[in-house]
């Protein structure tokens, strides 16, 4: 009876405990701040169009696009911006932006993969992004 009892207490916590810590979940009716970003193109001194984005970093805050969707073959620029030094990952394509303290550093490559990359901050342990670059 006792194994019994403590069984479902054990159950009652870890249930209680996912709810609880679980990530959330995106939702299907997404408010217009939280959509994905499609890109705005502009055209650089070279002819080239290149899609920019930029991200501020104010007291463990982060501003910008949540999310971003370009096709593969995209050229494109990320800039960030942050009142302490931070060091920027874009996972899977293994770049790495250096971000001085009140500072502005940019990350410009072409998109060759394609899929879900992540764009953290390694200071925070945060994501400031998910950047999805679909196929051809």
């Amino acid at each position: 009876m006792r194994a019994l009892i403590f069984g479902l207490l054990a159950g009652i916590s870890l249930a209680a405990l996912w709810y609880f810590l679980a990530p959330q979940a995106v939702s299907s009716s997404a408010s217009p701040a939280s959509e994905p970003v499609k890109a705005m193109t502009q055209v650089s001194p070279g002819g080239a169009e290149a899609a920019d984005f930029s991200w501020q970093i104010r007291t463990g805050k982060i501003s910008g696009p949540e999310q971003i969707e370009l096709p593969a073959g995209e050229s494109v620029s990320f800039s960030v911006s942050s009142d302490d030094a931070d060091e920027i990952h874009l996972h899977g394509y293994e770049q790495v932006l250096m971000v001085p303290a009140n500072g502005e550093s940019i990350l410009t490559l072409t998109l060759e993969h394609s899929g879900r990359f992540e764009l953290e901050s390694h200071r925070l342990h945060r994501v400031l992004s998910v950047l999805i670059v679909e196929p051809r």
